[in-house]
This record gives C-alpha cells, structure tokens and sequence, in this order.
C-alpha cells in the first residue's frame, strides 16, 4: 500500500560503509528512506509483550491556531506513534520518551523547509488513510514496529517531487521508478531501488540482523533498481553486484559478510572466526557470541551484568546487559 522510505539499523563498528540501523550509514545515506526495520538516521517484543498499545488519534484540528494543514497531519503522526511506543519504553525500563519530542520538533522544521522551496507537496487527500494504516501497524512491541518515524510520513501525503538523477539535499524530495520501493539522496543525486532482492538479482548492499527485529544493511555501491540482500535469508550481496548464497569455508570471492557463520572474508576467501582469546581488531573476527575487547575476542556479558552503553560487550541498555529485544527498546527511546 505505501512505499516504504527508510530500512531501520542500530549502528555498529563493521569497519566499513554502513547504510542506515540509528544513525547509520555511509555518510552519504545518513537521510536515506526504506524498508522493514530498525533506528533510522535523520535524513532517518520485549519478552511478554507490552499488555496492549492504546488508543489513537485522528488528524488534528487547526481551528484558533497558525497551523499549516501538513502541521497537524504531522502532529496526528507523532501523537499516534509516541503514544504507543510509551508503553513499549517502560516495558524497557525506559520511564520516558524524550527522543519523542526532540524528533517532533525536527521533523517539523524539515518538512516546512521542503515545502518551502517546492521539492516536496503535501496532499491533504491521503492523511485519513495515512493514519488508519499506521494505527493498524501498531500491534505489538516489536522494534520493527517504531524502528523510524521517518517511515510514518506517508509519501502519498508528503508528495516526492525531484525525479530520479537530478540534484537533492533529503531523501524525502525523491521520487522513485515504477516496480522500485526505496528512495535516497545519495551523494546530493536522487536514487531509486528496491527494499529486498532474491537470488541473482542486482544488488547494493548485504542487510544483517543485529537484534531481533533489526537490521543493518551495509555497501558501497548505488545503483538504481538494484535491491538488498538478506543475510537472514542465506545472501549476500556479491562482489560483483548480484546477491549470492552465503561461501563456505575455502570458498572465494566472498566479498564483506557473504561467509556462512563463524567463517568471515578475509583477502576474498571465507576462514574460521577467531576463537576466544585470539587478537582481533573487530568484532566480525571473533565466534560468534564474543566481542573483540581490547584487541582480543572475548566472550560477550550475560544478561543482568554491568554494562557500558555503546559497546558490543553485550546488548547494553542503561548500563545493564539485556534480553536483545528489551536493548533495542533501549536504543530506540533514546
């Protein structure tokens, strides 16, 4: 139904282009739009459940106030969605919301920019069914669900009016072509292409899970049309820019992150992952379950242990090792 703008990652050191997860990227990407899951850049179940998202709201009234139209179809957005992700950030031990309101305020000051000078419309036409869709989407405490406001903002509301080639300085501005869903402004240029790929089609980057319902997609090339492969899925986005299976060991040609697991790329062919203890310069090269600490793979925290916030040491949250869905609510309500 509605093109999806942005493919939400939690950022991590890969020692390489990142697109997108929490501020993400390859610096060009930081504004990219797209896809199915988690914390966006800007121009961007915990266990048990949360017991129930609450009610909504319709689009705002201007009546006796300076609002635009777009104003308070954007206020009904952020109403709507910061009301159902309150309880999911107490659930994580998260009393507030404050990312909430900081995003409001950006978010507002973005748009009137962008209608000012003409790269993007807003049609009054589509905001009910804006609305009603995004209410439907709010199910559950699934990162997936709020990885990035910026998805929230329908494109058939916040028209795209820069054509796929010509200049850009916001994702938002973009159009896409016919059959692709994602849109970018890649390195000041209007780029358009596909949220997934299969086996053999054209691809730009290789989307790893980095926390149940998270991804982070990494790459370096940008072409139009061209999609992004699913680790989970068993792809990689080949060298040569068409997702393939992932390599087993001794296979070559593999590429960043195209090795099955505990086999990494290095000098293009797939060999074993460090075992605990080994000296390592990112976590990638150490086994799975370890991190790369101090220049040596160590086993990671176990939940409940002290933690520092924006380590690998484990999935970290307020200082303290979590269940990896409770971390990611950590990370989104901040």
């Amino acid at each position: 139904m509605y093109s999806s703008r942005f493919l939400a990652v939690v950022a991590i050191s890969c020692g390489c282009g990142v697109v997108a997860c929490g501020s993400v990227s390859d610096a060009s990407l930081n504004d990219s739009r797209a896809g199915s899951g988690g914390v966006g850049g800007t121009d961007a179940d915990p266990a048990g459940g949360s017991g129930g998202i609450g009610g909504t709201s319709g689009v705002a009234g201007t009546a006796g106030t300076n609002q635009e139209p777009w104003e308070a179809f954007l206020d009904s957005v952020m109403d709507d969605y910061c009301s159902a992700m309150t309880p999911c950030c107490a659930a994580a031990g998260v009393a507030t919301n404050p990312m909430c309101g900081t995003q409001r305020g950006a978010a507002k000051e973005r748009f009137a920019n962008l209608i000012a000078r003409g790269s993007v419309q807003f049609d009054p036409s589509g905001t009910e069914a804006c609305l009603a869709a995004l209410q439907m989407s709010y199910t559950d405490c699934a990162p997936n669900t709020f990885s990035t406001i910026d998805e929230r903002f329908c494109p058939e509301v916040f028209v795209p009016q820069v054509p796929v080639g010509a200049p850009c300085d916001d994702s938002f501005e973009c159009q896409t072509l016919p059959g692709d869903d994602l849109a970018k402004c890649l390195g000041s240029q209007c780029f358009s292409g596909k949220a997934s790929a299969a086996l053999g089609d054209p691809c730009n980057y290789t989307c790893l899970p980095v926390a149940p319902g998270m991804t982070q997609c990494i790459g370096t090339i940008h072409r139009t049309g061209a999609g992004q492969c699913a680790y989970a899925d068993g792809l990689a986005c080949g060298v040569d820019g068409v997702c393939v299976g992932l390599l087993g060991e001794g296979e070559r040609e593999c590429g960043n992150f195209g090795c099955e697991e505990n086999l990494q790329c290095v000098g293009g062919t797939c060999i074993p992952k460090l075992p605990t203890g080994s000296t390592c310069s990112f976590d990638r090269e150490c086994i799975e379950g370890d991190w790369c600490s101090s220049g040596t793979c160590a086993e990671r925290k176990q939940v409940g242990e002290a933690c520092t916030d924006g380590t690998s040491m484990c999935y970290c949250s307020l200082g303290t090792c979590r269940e990896p869905e409770y971390a990611a609510w950590g990370l989104l309500c901040n």
